[in-house]
């Protein structure tokens, strides 16, 4: 309300008449001397005043009488705004009030952003450097050309491999980049926004691989120019990822790379452009000391609350420019860049508090072939468990959100019941404390021979007793086998539309491990194209002699993301992605829970391939991939990428 008062004030340019009359003289009434000084108005004019000053509080000085002010004009304005008496406090003074007001109408908003201040356009006055570095660039397939258009301004041309996709020049990973990049430095003591029209050529392949990207990207490291080393940075970009118009950024690596890497705040803002040369994006990155803040063709802005993201890895200099990677071609012009002050902009806001939904994540399996049972559970946002086991109290306390609970239990046969009661309590994220009641079942099992073999054939069923004249399933065999107990596979095919899982918790021991092979046979998984593959995310298991295949696009066929487990004599082949992969269940995954310790025996991968043939290696253990795994006597061959895929993402 301030600005449309000020607006009024300095608007009125017409004095009135009751304010013609001045004298030198001085009065006999001391009540008329003005606060300023001792000139004085003819006792009429007085009158009028005094009941202006009576009737709206407002205070008659010489100066407002000799800046030809008109309160009465004025006053009849205002009255339309009866909100403003709320602003005015009448023990202050009115001039006080008036300077206060334009002062407000001068400041920024303080959201943090840059002041609405028009800033020089230094795009032409900065240096840029070109280079081209990380993991599968080339000469060949990476390239930048600088031309000017037809008002000498810069052209700027980035390529990444071809249209077609049979060559391709860099990636974007979660962890590190393989770019084309055009680029200028920036101090950390600066803020900055560039913004550019960018047309995109060609993006992607047919099938996209997601790891092509395009755009404008800031980052606090560069790569060793022409090398094809791991190239790790945090960075923010917004432009083409992950087959989609998308902004998101990378936090986590520091100088000695022991940090958790971590691509975070993915936002879409587009489907994926034609790749007929037809599309054309104003892409535009900020940075304010709120943070960087992403937008495309001057729309939705997406903030990411992390003005110190680019000050880890080189703290002295932050790079931002254009970039491509992998399979993209763009087109660079009408580029602008401003900078400002960190120091002497609009202080950044906090990041709003995030509302997490209190909830209960059971973390141990429903089904076991043993009494012996660790109940495992993890509340979203912390809070008070009363936990009971078959009518039977097994814990009360505190849990944490940042931590697995885990509470020692003795089963019995056939179904066990779990009646979990979890109060939230109050936290930054959290003001909803309504008590939350869970049940869970667990099934306990058991088939076979103790401590002997389970028998598995492609007819088996979960009605069978697990002996070799009336085997089971193999589903039923891994949920239910115990320590010490072997799973014996019938040689032959199992046509399979679900992945086969030995899940985290179903785990044998260093003396007791379990034990998986074929008999009469090799015993062939054939997951027929439409699902994913064999995962072993328990411990101490021992499987051998048996294939894996036909995993879906983008599956690997066998996967561990378990510890101290011996696979041999294992064929992986035809898959949809790479044949046998050690990583963990999720690339967000602690560091501590990178699978390690696996020792992969005298075991054949080929003839996998994805669809977009740019993936599928023989074997891997990369991305999230701990200390201690060997591959011994183990064969890779006439697979669509690399043989052997092996890095960690730190």
């Amino acid at each position: 309300m301030k600005r449309k008062v000020l607006s009024m004030l300095i608007s009125t340019t017409t004095a009135v008449s009751m304010f013609s009359t001045f004298a030198s003289a001085e009065v006999k009434d001391d009540s008329v001397n003005t606060t300023q000084d001792k000139s004085v108005v003819s006792n009429e004019s007085y009158e009028n005043l005094s009941d202006l000053e009576d009737n709206n509080g407002l205070e008659v000085t010489k100066e407002n009488i000799l800046n030809n002010w008109d309160p009465s004009d004025d006053l009849k304005m205002l009255a339309s705004y009866p909100e403003d008496e709320q602003d005015y406090d009448e023990n202050e003074d009115y001039s006080d009030f008036i300077k206060d007001d334009y002062a407000d109408t001068s400041e920024d908003d303080n959201t943090g952003n840059s002041s609405t201040e028009t800033l020089d356009n230094v795009a032409e006055k900065v240096n840029w450097n070109s280079t081209v570095f990380g993991v599968t660039t080339s000469k060949e397939n990476n390239e930048i050309n600088v031309a000017t258009d037809e008002n000498g301004k810069k052209v700027i041309n980035l390529r990444s491999g071809n249209s077609d996709g049979t060559n391709a020049g860099g990636k974007v990973t979660g962890s590190n980049d393989g770019i084309s990049y055009y680029y200028t430095e920036i101090d950390p003591s600066e803020n900055f926004e560039l913004s550019a029209n960018v047309k995109v050529n060609y993006f992607e392949k047919t099938k996209p691989d997601k790891q092509c990207g395009f755009g404008i990207m800031a980052r606090d490291q560069l790569g060793v120019a022409n090398d094809v080393s791991t190239a790790p940075s945090n960075m923010v970009l917004v432009g083409g990822y992950k087959a989609n118009i998308e902004s998101v950024y990378r936090s986590g690596v520091t100088k000695d790379l022991d940090g958790k890497i971590t691509m975070n705040g993915e936002h879409k803002f587009a489907d994926r452009p034609a790749n007929d040369g037809s599309a054309t994006y104003k892409l535009t990155l900020k940075k304010t000391n709120t943070g960087y803040i992403c937008s495309v063709d001057d729309g939705e802005e997406v903030t990411y609350y992390e003005p110190k993201l680019l000050e880890v890895a080189d703290s002295g200099k932050i790079y931002v420019g254009f970039f491509t990677a992998r399979i993209a071609s763009i087109q660079v012009s009408n580029i602008n860049l401003t900078k400002s002050n960190v120091a002497t902009d609009p202080a950044g806001e906090s990041k709003p508090a995030e509302v997490i939904v209190p909830a209960l994540n059971i973390k141990s399996g429903d089904a076991t072939g043993s009494t012996s049972y660790d109940f495992k559970v993890q509340p979203t946002v912390k809070g008070n468990l009363n936990i009971k086991l078959n009518d039977s109290n097994v814990y009360s306390g505190k849990a944490d959100s940042e931590s697995i609970l885990s509470v020692p239990t003795v089963l019995k046969s056939g179904d066990n019941k779990f009646e979990i009661e979890y109060t939230p309590y109050v936290t930054d994220n959290n003001t909803d404390t309504t008590v939350i009641n869970k049940t869970f079942i667990v099934n306990v099992k058991s088939y076979g021979v103790e401590k002997g073999d389970i028998y598995v054939s492609p007819n088996g069923t979960e009605s069978g007793d697990g002996t070799i004249d009336n085997p089971i399933d193999i589903y039923s065999a891994v949920k239910y086998v115990n320590n010490g107990q072997t799973i014996k596979v019938k040689g032959g095919t199992y046509n399979l539309i679900s992945p086969v899982t030995i899940e985290s918790t179903n785990n044998g021991t260093k003396d007791n491990m379990k034990s998986f092979e074929s008999y009469d046979g090799r015993a062939i998984f054939d997951f027929g194209k439409v699902s994913k593959g064999f995962f072993l995310n328990g411990n101490y298991w021992n499987i051998k002699g048996i294939d894996v295949t036909n995993t879906a696009d983008a599956n690997a066929g066998l996967r561990v993301a378990g510890n101290y487990n011996i696979l041999e004599n294992i064929k992986t082949y035809k898959n949809g992605d790479t044949g046998l992969q050690i990583s963990s269940v999720s690339t967000d995954d602690p560091k501590e829970l990178w699978p390690k310790y696996n020792e992969i025996i005298n075991c054949d991968s080929y003839d996998n391939m994805d669809a977009a043939m740019n993936n599928a290696d023989g074997f891997a253990a990369k991305l999230t991939t701990g200390e201690g795994n060997v591959f011994k006597g183990c064969v890779s061959h006439n697979n669509c990428d690399d043989g052997w895929d092996l890095f960690s993402k730190l």
